[in-house]
């Protein structure tokens, strides 16, 4: 299969959403977007959709989604995925590729990314495009509810 890479930014945030919720479809949590809160995330993490990429088939066929912030001192890799069908088969390092040299041009020093526990084939895949592990998050979710007690903890 060849894999053509366009900018991100030639595609609506309609058509960006509805990719983006299909390559998380079999996720544990698959954190669905609306077209609104993916514009939110887009202009709230800084991410340049014209260095972001959409990978496709010759015949059109959306097949992973990858998006870059940028910083004033660093870029990062956010929204990598790639829809289920087709994992496996080098969309998801060409993406990283275009990525990586989106960012490399861009001089700023370094490059982050985050990614899920237990997603092993990402996980090998950044460490061979030279991530290096920095650190843990933990993220929680629960129901929203009134606080009725004082916060207590340290949290770092």
């Amino acid at each position: 299969m060849t894999v053509e890479l366009l900018s991100a930014a030639e595609y609506s945030i309609e058509e960006l959403t509805d990719l983006y919720n299909q390559t998380r479809v079999d996720y544990l949590v698959p954190m669905p977007m609306n077209a609104e809160r993916l514009q939110n995330y887009v202009d709230d993490f800084d991410v340049d959709l014209g260095r972001s990429c959409v990978a496709r088939t010759t015949d059109h066929e959306v097949l992973g989604l990858g998006m870059l912030g940028v910083r004033q001192n660093l870029t990062w890799i956010t929204r990598l995925g790639v829809l289920p069908v087709t994992r496996r088969g080098g969309v998801g390092e060409a993406m990283m590729n275009y990525m990586l040299e989106n960012a490399d041009a861009l001089e700023l020093g370094e490059t982050h990314l985050e990614v899920i526990s237990n997603n092993e084939p990402a996980y090998n895949l950044f460490l061979k495009k030279g991530f290096q592990v920095a650190d843990k998050y933990l993220v929680l979710r629960r129901a929203p509810q009134p606080i009725t007690e004082p916060l207590s903890g340290r949290v770092k």
